[in-house]
């Protein structure tokens, strides 16, 4: 638009309320697209979604902070030793009258919802404000910003607001509001001075008034903050010598200043790790359709360069993905850019429109091909257990010491003891030769403290079943010893185990015998794939704990024929009618002994609580099946030396009470 334009809308009371009706439009938009993301983040957190600790990590913080403390038990560090996350000293009051983690995603989603809108209010300038609408619906639900949000609460998705409002001051040459929006983007984190900086450099080029005002005091603000937190606070806060995450351009140099050497003044080096194949595909989905026409306005990139180049040269996987929080702090300038290029084009209509439905056009197509893992994030543990993990975590005493694995982390983060139980077994924490390769490595392998009495486990979680697929030896002496404690079940619902520690009464999970007592009754005989023995099960009736909890017992005890590298899994089944209403797969062990390092002539006895849905009162019968799951085959079920029919075992009639 030109000036004439902009002062006939300015001057003009229709056009005036025109546009105040379209800037409710904007806000309207903006508070639906809000409210969906909130849904998205609240379902998740309330069917236990989490698979990080992030979210955790900041909860346990501020809570700390409201106590006075900087420690965070949960990673073992001085909160102020991870990074220089000083915008949470602006949250602390906001969370200290909402102390929830959800209060932190809240706040998370309203910064960014008003990103979005900021966004809007800048490109109307230039394209006027239905292009600009449509720009910042195509903003508020672009992949990596929608993968940002969907994920763990972290400082920096709080950024772009921040970023927005620095550019718009820096555009329209307001430098007191400027310098407030740099400072807060500073507060977000250490490596954010480096776009005051960018900032401060990009001055110097065009032809701009007063390049001391400009230039000069971004340039030393930046570079002051950043030698402030990176070189002195954050080392002395973490006890180090240099920053902790140096670790990951360790390829590049030990120190923060060897590896800026490296960078400059190795350039071939450099230029063959951005372009990579790995970093070849991470720019391409971090642009998607928009990387040709934010290419054309290349001097707007330029203020996210640094932190582009930050992810690129990193060793860290998680910094190559839009799937983290990493890209949303990059996405604002990717669509200032691509506004820029369109508002240059604007001059031909034809261009201008067809530019803009394509752009449009291929943003559906990138939102939809992401749609699974959009909701793959959010209904990750969708299912009846809900209420069952619910029980677990209400089960344990506010304040008591807890080890826990990752979905439960946010919701037992209110409080001062609590860890995480993937530091029992992480090759990060445990192995002397990976310790040092992680940043938040310390002296020695992590020792969960006495004092810390319950544990609340999820056997099936990612972090279990990757670590016992792929670092088995240390999986099992770690967890292995973990349990020879006298940690006994509190409660149960099948493979998520509620344990309290009590050497003198409560039913261990598990107990191992080499040999069995003569008087243990008759024996079941039942063999499976001609490698183990259901020696004898007992079945009791089912519990049921309120009208959302109902639970079979189920005891099994095991011996070993053969030896084995397999694992194998128990499927049960719930049926009525031969029509199959429910399975549940186990592995046999819980993943702490399963089949695969048992001995022959080992005995093993676990307790199992099956977790039932809602179902009608009647009689049931449940079976089960046993599956290989190294080849994921259903195998033979030999009873008193007949084959099963369909590799199925009848274990019982199960009566259901009423509700």
């Amino acid at each position: 638009m030109n000036q004439n334009i902009l002062h006939k809308e300015n001057s003009d009371p229709r056009q005036k309320l025109f546009l105040i009706s379209n800037d409710c439009i904007g806000i309207l938009s903006c508070l639906f697209i809000g409210i969906l993301l909130s849904y998205a983040v609240i379902f998740k957190y309330v069917h236990f979604g989490t698979q990080d600790w992030d979210l955790a990590f900041f909860t346990q913080a501020l809570w700390n902070l409201k106590q006075g403390s900087l420690d965070v038990s949960l990673v073992g560090v001085n909160f102020l030793g991870d990074h220089a996350y000083l915008i949470s000293f602006l949250i602390l009051p906001v969370f200290a009258l909402l102390p929830h983690p959800l209060t932190l995603e809240i706040v998370k989603i309203l910064a960014f919802v008003s990103s979005g809108f900021l966004f809007y209010k800048m490109s109307k300038r230039d394209l006027g404000w239905l292009s600009a609408f449509i720009f910042m619906v195509l903003y508020l639900t672009f992949p990596p910003n929608v993968f940002g949000i969907l994920y763990d609460f972290n400082p920096e998705t709080l950024s772009p607001v921040f970023l927005l409002g620095m550019y718009y001051s820096f555009k329209t040459k307001r430098f007191l509001p400027f310098m407030v929006w740099a400072v807060l983007t500073m507060l977000v984190k250490e490596n954010m001075s480096l776009v005051v900086i960018a900032f401060g450099l990009y001055a110097f080029f065009p032809k701009t008034e007063n390049k001391i005002r400009w230039g000069v005091f971004p340039l030393i603000l930046g570079s002051l903050w950043f030698v402030l937190t990176v070189f002195f606070m954050i080392p002395y806060f973490r006890g180090t010598e240099v920053h902790p995450f140096v670790v990951r351009y360790q390829h590049l140099g030990q120190t923060v200043p060897e590896i800026f050497h490296s960078v400059i003044f190795n350039p071939q080096q450099t230029f063959s790790m951005i372009f990579d194949a790995r970093n070849i595909k991470f720019i391409g989905e971090l642009f998607g359709p928009f990387l040709i026409p934010a290419l054309l306005s290349g001097q707007i990139l330029f203020f996210m360069s640094p932190i582009l180049l930050q992810h690129l040269l990193s060793a860290s996987a998680p910094e190559h993905s839009i799937m983290f929080h990493y890209a949303v702090t990059m996405a604002p300038f990717i669509f200032l850019a691509t506004v820029e290029t369109l508002g240059k084009v604007s001059k031909y209509p034809t261009v201008f429109k067809t530019a803009l439905f394509t752009l449009s056009l291929l943003s559906i197509f990138n939102f939809f091909s992401h749609a699974q893992d959009f909701k793959r994030d959010i209904t990750v543990h969708h299912d009846y257990l809900t209420a069952y993990r619910w029980s677990l975590v209400k089960a344990i005493p506010q304040g008591a010491g807890v080890v826990a694995t990752f979905s439960f982390l946010p919701e037992l983060s209110r409080r001062k003891e609590l860890f995480s139980f993937h530091k029992i077994f992480s090759v990060f924490f445990q192995q002397k030769e990976k310790i040092h390769k992680t940043p938040l490595y310390s002296s020695q392998s992590f020792l969960l403290p006495r004092k810390v009495s319950y544990a609340l486990i999820d056997f099936k979680d990612r972090w279990i079943l990757h670590d016992l697929k792929n670092n088995p030896e240390i999986f099992y002496t770690r967890v292995q010893d973990f349990f020879r404690e006298p940690w006994r079940v509190e409660k149960a619902a099948g493979d998520t185990v509620l344990f309290k520690k009590d050497p003198f009464q409560g039913t261990p999970l598990i107990e191992r015998f080499p040999i069995l007592s003569s008087d243990i009754g008759p024996w079941a005989n039942i063999l499976i794939d001609q490698t183990i023995r259901l020696v004898l099960y007992q079945v009791e009736n089912p519990i049921r704990k309120n009208k959302n909890e109902l639970l079979i017992p189920i005891t099994f005890l095991w011996q070993a024929v053969q030896k084995t590298s397999h694992h194998y899994v128990v499927v049960f089944q719930l049926k009525k009618d031969n029509q199959i209403l429910l399975q549940y797969q186990h592995m046999i062990g819980y993943g702490v002994y399963p089949t695969g390092v048992w001995n022959p002539g080992d005995y093993q006895k676990e307790h199992f609580w099956l977790p039932l849905p809602h179902m009608e009162k009647g009689s049931y019968s449940l079976e089960i099946q046993c599956r290989n799951l190294s080849t994921g085959a259903f195998v033979e079920i030999e009873k008193e030396g007949h084959l099963e029919m369909d590799h199925s075992l009848n274990l019982a009639t199960i009566e259901i009470p009423k509700n």
